[in-house]
This record gives C-alpha cells, structure tokens and sequence, in this order.
C-alpha cells in the first residue's frame, strides 16, 4: 500500500494509480493503519465504480442527511436488523446532532 506522511502535513497521504490516473490525496489519518483502512476502501470503491474522482463533493452535509445516506448504503450489504439497530443506536445523537454540519471525506 502506498501509505506515506508528508512532512507538511499531520496526516497521512495515499498515492497509486487506477486505470492510468494517478490518485493522491489525504487520508486525513493520523494513525498509519486508520490510512491504510482508508486507502483499501478507496481502491474498494473505485473498483466498483461506487466514486466518481470528477465529481466535487458536496460539502454541505447535515449530520441526518449522512446519517441517512449511510443507512440506505447498508441496504443489501448487511441485514435488515443491523440497519434497524443502527437506526435505533443513532436515536439520540440524532436529537443532539441532526442539524449540524459534518464534514465529508474527500
């Protein structure tokens, strides 16, 4: 994995090639194995075409709406009581937390 720290960044780097494109971006990690968690998801998600890397991200995100957005990508991946439990466990950071803004991983 190509995993790296810059000297002018507390966070580690990933850096590869897909298709021919190079991609290099912060993990915004500061553990190297929470990088390296996080570089095998983004190889994951363009392998199967989930990401597009054109495409900017929309940075403004409601703590419900990723809530929510997080919920519907588990449909199909896990069962249908583990979302349930999800959606129950976020009950009450949702009271706390639904309309705040959280920052997305880019």
């Amino acid at each position: 994995m190509a995993v790296y720290k810059r000297p002018d960044s507390k966070y580690y780097w990933t850096d590869f090639f897909f298709e021919g494109k190079r991609i290099q971006r912060s993990t915004k990690c500061k553990r190297k194995s929470d990088a390296q968690n996080f570089e095998a998801s983004l190889k994951h998600q363009l392998n199967f075409k989930r990401i597009d890397l054109d495409a900017e991200p929309d940075r403004s995100l409601t703590f419900e709406q990723g809530c929510r957005e997080f919920f519907g990508s588990l449909v199909g991946q896990v069962a249908a009581s583990t979302v349930r439990r999800y959606e129950t466990a976020s009950k009450a950071p949702m009271r706390l937390l639904a309309a705040r803004e959280i920052e997305g991983l880019d």
